[in-house]
């Protein structure tokens, strides 16, 4: 008995891991070189509907974070910064395989202005 509540008080104390919680988002981390790429044309094509910008507007976008969330496919969250300097969270979803053909889309969800850090 002594010892099932020493095991319940030590559960109980021990402090949650640093680690992601399962169905949250990843710590924001800088893209690699594919998510560069992949993600940088999907914004240059679909941002301006969003933002009501021309093409030009969002052709030097800067990615200076980035995070992800598994659900039924992958949620990015996208920090960037356009050459006007405003910077913005970018939530896109990316779909699962299709069973067809394995074809992946990826779709802007949400864009949100944010902040700019002071450097990146």
């Amino acid at each position: 008995m002594l010892s099932n509540c020493f095991i319940f008080l030590t559960l109980f104390f021990i402090s949650p891991s640093s680690e992601t919680l399962v169905g949250g988002y990843t710590e924001v981390r800088l893209p690699n070189a594919d998510e560069t790429q992949t993600f940088t044309t999907l914004l240059n094509l679909q941002l301006p509907t969003f933002l009501g910008l021309t093409a030009n507007d969002v052709n030097d976008v800067q990615i200076f974070g980035i995070s992800s969330q598994v659900v039924n496919g992958i949620n990015y969250r996208i920090n960037i910064r356009l050459r006007n300097g405003q910077c913005y969270l970018v939530t896109v979803f990316q779909s699962l395989p299709s069973r067809e053909d394995g074809t992946v889309t990826h779709r802007i969800s949400s864009v949100e202005l944010m902040k700019c850090p002071l450097q990146f």
